[in-house]
C-alpha cells in the first residue's frame, strides 16, 4: 500500500477549510464526492456515490513518515547548569530492546552531552561525553531508584537502587568514572527519548514509567543542598501538554505525543486511587515508543465547504494508477440552522475508539466462525508497521492504549468500505452509511450531526430537529454527549436508537476535539485499566461504563449492552404491545410477526444482531415503556456481558440465557417527546433487503415519518 492520508478534521460547516495531508509514493488526483453507500457486498446495492467536484487531476508524490513515541522535552535557559549536574529519577521499564530507550538526555549523541539510558539487555547506561557507567539488569515492572551527576573536573557517578528487596534482584549499585573534554550540551532536554532527529521526531523512546525527575547543579563534587534547577511533578496537570516545574525556576516540560498520565508513581501507598487527592503519588507518566498525538504532516491539499453544499457525509477521493482511497468527512449546517427535520448523529468518537482497529482475526476463534484474515491486507499491514492501533489494542509492551487521535490515517472506521475481520461484516461509517442510503432511496430530507458538535454544542446542537437518529453502533459516549441528549429529550426531542452496546464506555475529548481518552474497567473489554489508574487524565473523572457511574443507558434509551456475538442474526418476533393504540403508528401496515427475518449486509440474516441490547426495568427502563419484540434464539457465540454475569458459569450463551436478547422498545418522554429503540446494531443492514420493500424498512419509515411530523402527538399513556 502506497497511498494514505487523513484530514485535520472530521467535522466541517460551509465556508470552513479542511486541510488534507496525504502520503502517496506516486502522483494522485483528488475529487470531492459524497457518500451514499460504501458496503460493496454484491447483495446489497453497492458502492454509491455523488460527484461533487474534482479539486485535482495530479499532485506529486510525497512520502511522509509516521514517527510515534511519547517524551517530554524541554529548551534549557541560559542560567541551567548544563557544565556539572547531578540527576535524580524513578523508572519503571515494560519492555527491554530491541535498542536503547532513553531515559533522560541532553546532546548525548556522538560523544557529546549527558545521556542514560536503558540498554537492549535492561542494563543503564550512563554517558558523558564519550564516556560511559554501565549497571546490571533492573527489574521489569518494578520501581528502580537512580542518581547520576557528572562534574567540571570529569568526574561521574551512577547508582542504581531498586526499590523492592529480592535475594534475586539487582543490589544497589555505585560507579565511578571519568571523562574527558567537558559535557558539551546542546538542544532540548529530553527525558523518555533518546535523542531527535529533528523536532517532535524521537528516536530510541522508552516504555514505562519514568517519575521524581530532579535536576540539581553539582558544587564541587557534589549536588547543591540548594534550590534545584529543575524538578517534574507529573502528578500535576495531568490532562495538560505540561510537566509541572516545581523548583521555582519555571522550567515547564512540554508532554510530547499524549503518553500516559494519571498513573501510579514510586510514592503510591496503595490507598488512594485518585490521583488528584495525592499528586506526589502519581508522580509518574507511563511512556511509550507507539504513542502519538499528531503524525505532523505537511498539508497536501485544502478544500473549503462551499456555500451551497448539503449536509451530508463526503470524502476526497484519491486515485493512483493503482489505488484508490476515501478520506471520509462531515458537512454540517451551522449551529441553529437546520434543514430538514430529521437528524443523523455520526459517531465520530465510536469511530475515534475503533480507528484502526487490529484484533487478531484469531483472538476468539470458537466465537468467531465468519472470521475473515484477508480482509484489507495492506492496510493491516501498514496500521502494524505504523504501530497506530486503536483503544481496543495495546501497546507493543503489552499495556491499553487509552489514547486516540484523528490526526493520524483511519484505514477501518471511517473508510467507507470497511469490513471488520472478525466476523467479516461492515462496521462504524461502512455499516452507517446503510442508514444514508436508505434515506436517500426514500426520500427522506435530513441533516447530519457528529459527536464532537454534540459534546461542544449539548442540546443546542439537537434542539432544530423534529427527530434525531443514532449510528448503527453508538457506544462511545462523553458527558456532555449524555447531558446534551438528556436535555433535548427533555424538551420534547424524539429520538430513535439504531444501535446496540450504546451508551457504554466513558470518553472524554481533549479541548480540540481531536484527541479522546478512556480508562477501561468492568465492561466487556480487550484490556483493563491497572490498579489506581481508573481516572481519566483529561478531566479527572472515573472511566469504565457509565451505568458505573449511574447513568445505564436504560436510561436514556430504554435498552442496555445484553450481549455480543459474531457468526449470525436472529429476527425479532412481535409481543402484544406492539398492538397497543399507543405505538399504532409504528406497525402500520405490517402484518408479519417476524421482523427481519430475511438476510443482512452484517452477520448475514436477521436484523438483529453483532451487539445486542435488551430493557431492563432495574437499571432505567422507563416503567411505561412498551417493548413491542424480541429477538432470541441466538447461538452460543452470544454471551451474557461479563458485567452483569459476575461469575464464570457454562450457561451463559444465547442457546440457555434468556438475558441474551435484543429488545425492541417504545416510550413517550416530556412534551411531546418520544424515544424508538431496536438495540441491534445488524438492525440497519436489512434495509436495502429487497430493495428497500420489506418490513425493517417499513418499520423505520413509519416510525421517522410519524416522529417528523410537527403535527402529531403521542398518544396518552394509560397505564392500570
Amino acid at each position: 500500500m502506497t497511498l494514505v492520508g487523513y484530514v485535520d478534521r472530521w467535522t466541517a460547516e460551509v465556508g470552513q477549510v479542511l486541510a488534507f495531508r496525504v502520503s502517496s509514493e506516486a502522483d494522485f488526483s483528488v475529487s470531492i464526492i459524497r457518500l451514499i453507500h460504501g458496503d460493496t457486498n454484491p447483495l446489497g446495492p453497492g458502492f454509491k456515490s455523488l460527484p461533487v467536484c474534482e479539486l485535482a487531476k495530479s499532485l506529486p508524490a510525497k512520502v511522509q513518515p509516521i514517527v510515534t513515541g511519547s517524551y517530554v522535552r524541554f529548551e534549557p535557559d541560559t542560567e541551567f547548569p548544563d557544565e556539572a549536574l547531578a540527576i535524580s529519577l524513578w523508572i519503571w521499564p515494560t519492555l527491554f530492546g530491541p535498542d536503547e530507550q532513553g531515559i533522560i538526555s541532553r546532546g548525548g549523541d556522538a560523544g557529546e552531552g549527558f545521556g542514560m539510558v536503558l540498554d537492549p539487555e535492561g542494563r543503564i547506561v550512563w554517558r558523558v561525553g564519550s564516556a560511559e557507567l554501565v549497571s546490571g539488569v533492573v527489574p521489569v515492572k518494578r520501581w528502580t531508584e537512580i542518581r547520576a551527576c557528572f562534574d567540571g573536573s570529569g568526574a561521574m557517578q551512577l547508582q542504581v537502587t531498586p526499590q523492592d528487596h529480592s535475594p534475586s534482584a539487582l543490589p544497589t549499585t555505585e560507579l565511578k568514572g571519568n571523562f574527558e573534554g567537558g559535557a558539551s550540551c546542546a538542544g532540548p532536554l529530553l527525558v523518555g527519548a533518546r535523542k531527535e532527529t529533528a523536532e517532535y521526531r524521537p528516536v530510541g523512546c522508552f516504555n514505562g514509567k519514568i517519575g521524581g525527575v530532579t535536576l540539581s547543579p553539582v558544587v564541587g563534587d557534589e549536588a547543591s543542598s540548594g534550590a534545584s534547577a529543575l524538578t517534574w511533578n507529573f502528578g500535576l496537570d495531568v490532562g495538560s501538554r505540561r510537566a509541572v516545574d516545581m523548583s521555582g525556576n519555571e522550567r515547564h516540560g512540554e508532554v510530547v505525543n499524549r503518553p500516559t498520565r494519571g498513573v501510579t508513581g514510586p510514592l503510591w501507598k496503595r490507598s488512594i486511587d485518585r490521583y488528584l487527592d495525592a499528586p506526589e503519588e502519581f508522580d509518574a507518566i507511563h511512556f511509550h515508543e507507539d504513542d502519538l498525538e499528531d503524525c505532523r504532516w505537511d498539508p497536501s491539499f485544502e478544500y473549503e465547504v462551499p456555500e451551497e453544499l448539503e449536509s451530508g457525509v463526503y470524502a476526497a477521493e484519491l486515485r493512483t494508477e493503482n489505488e484508490c482511497r476515501h478520506i471520509a468527512f462531515f458537512v454540517t449546517p451551522p449551529l441553529g440552522k437546520s434543514v430538514a427535520p430529521v437528524a443523523v448523529l455520526m459517531p465520530t468518537v465510536s469511530y475515534m475508539a475503533y480507528s484502526n482497529e487490529a484484533i487478531a482475526p484469531d483472538a476468539f476463534t470458537s466465537l468467531t466462525p465468519l472470521r475473515n484474515p484477508h480482509l484489507q491486507k495492506d492496510d493491516y499491514a501498514y496500521i502494524e508497521a505504523n504501530h497506530i492501533t486503536s483503544l481496543y489494542d495495546c501497546h507493543t509492551d503489552g499495556s491499553g492504549r487509552c489514547m486516540t487521535t484523528v490526526l493520524r490515517p483511519s484505514l477501518t472506521s471511517v473508510n467507507p468500505s470497511h469490513r471488520c475481520r472478525l466476523f467479516d461484516s461492515p462496521h462504524q461509517l461502512c455499516a452507517d452509511l446503510h442508514l444514508i442510503d436508505w434515506l436517500h432511496a426514500k426520500g427522506i430530507s435530513y441533516d447530519i450531526l457528529t459527536d464532537h458538535q454534540l459534546d461542544t454544542d449539548g442540546s443546542a446542537r439537537l434542539k432544530p430537529y423534529r427527530v434525531v437518529l443514532s449510528g448503527t453502533h453508538h457506544e462511545y459516549w462523553t458527558e456532555n454527549m449524555l447531558d446534551g441528549l438528556s436535555d433535548y429529550q427533555q424538551q420534547g426531542g424524539r429520538f430513535v436508537y439504531l444501535s446496540g452496546n450504546g451508551l457504554y464506555w466513558v470518553t472524554a475529548l481533549d479541548e480540540t476535539g481531536s484527541i479522546a481518552e478512556i480508562r477501561r474497567r468492568g465492561g466487556t473489554e480487550t484490556w483493563s485499566a491497572a490498579p489506581g489508574e481508573a481516572l481519566i487524565s483529561l478531566n479527572g473523572k472515573y472511566g469504565g461504563l457509565w451505568r458505573d457511574r449511574g447513568r445505564p443507558p436504560q436510561l436514556r434509551v430504554g435498552v442496555g449492552m445484553a450481549s455480543q456475538g459474531f457468526d449470525r442474526g436472529s429476527p425479532y418476533k412481535r409481543h402484544k404491545e406492539s398492538y397497543d393504540a399507543r405505538v399504532a403508528f409504528a406497525f402500520a401496515g405490517i402484518e408479519e410477526e417476524l421482523l427481519g427475518d430475511f438476510p443482512a449486509l452484517v452477520l448475514r440474516y436477521g436484523a438483529a444482531g453483532y451487539e445486542i441490547d435488551r430493557a431492563d426495568f432495574e437499571l432505567g427502563t422507563p416503567h411505561h415503556a412498551l417493548i413491542v419484540a424480541t429477538a432470541d434464539g441466538f447461538s452460543d457465540s452470544y454471551q451474557h456481558v461479563r458485567e452483569e454475569t459476575y461469575v464464570t458459569a457454562p450457561l451463559n450463551g444465547g442457546t440457555m440465557d434468556p438475558e441474551v436478547r435484543a429488545d425492541m422498545v417504545y416510550y413517550e418522554g416530556p412534551n411531546g417527546g418520544a424515544v424508538f429503540s431496536v438495540g441491534s446494531i445488524a438492525f440497519c443492514s436489512t434495509l436495502s433487503f429487497n430493495n428497500y420493500s420489506n418490513n425493517i424498512s417499513s418499520l423505520l419509515g413509519n416510525i421517522v415519518k410519524t416522529f417528523s411530523d410537527s403535527g402529531w402527538t403521542p398518544p396518552p399513556v394509560n397505564i392500570s
